[in-house]
């Protein structure tokens, strides 16, 4: 069953500054940390890689800088399998949220990826630097819009409903909430 503060597709007005407030935090709040280091990395790449190309034009891209990309995008191909295996198809299922929009930026990122990964068969930090910087662009609002949505409906469930997502296959989920909206409609 829906609940009605997310009645018809809309994910709760819960404002970012009031999470913190909320009885569910930090406890229900999936997403932060990584989300952070993310963030820090992201920045971290964008800054070396620039200073690098500033330092030193005619050099093909930092290998350590290269590195740590191709880790960190790793790390975040594990996030994402989570977040479209799981998260998103719970949320989607229980609230009826649909998450096109944020796989779809994924998708985008994982093409920015490729224009680091065509850079770097270039031997160009130049074109390396501003690839890593592209995907930072595109990088940055997803996670903010991503939080913005998945936040909320995360703090919405109920500590028992929370711990149910947290240790159930997705598959079993799935099933539960199809048998709960099926029982909510033949007692309402």
């Amino acid at each position: 069953m829906k609940s009605p503060v997310i009645a018809d597709n809309k994910v709760p007005a819960l404002p970012r500054s009031e999470w913190s407030s909320h009885a569910n935090y930090p406890r229900q709040t999936l997403l932060l940390g990584s989300h952070e280091n993310f963030r820090n990395i992201s920045e971290h790449l964008v800054k070396e890689s620039m200073l690098a190309w500033s330092t030193s034009a005619a050099k093909a891209p930092r290998s350590d800088l290269s590195r740590l990309f191709w880790r960190w995008k790793s790390a975040m191909s594990s996030h994402e399998g989570y977040e479209e295996g799981k998260l998103y198809p719970y949320l989607h299922a229980k609230y009826g949220v649909s998450m096109g929009a944020l796989e779809l930026h994924h998708k985008s990122l994982n093409l920015a990826a490729e224009k680091v990964r065509a850079a770097e068969g270039n031997g160009d930090a130049l074109q390396f630097a501003h690839a890593i910087k592209k995907h930072h662009e595109i990088l940055i609002p997803h996670l903010a819009e991503e939080e913005e949505v998945v936040i909320p409906l995360l703090l919405e469930l109920d500590s028992r409903e929370f711990e149910r997502y947290k240790n159930g296959h997705i598959a079993v989920l799935l099933r539960e909430i199809e048998r709960e909206g099926k029982g909510a409609q033949t007692n309402g």
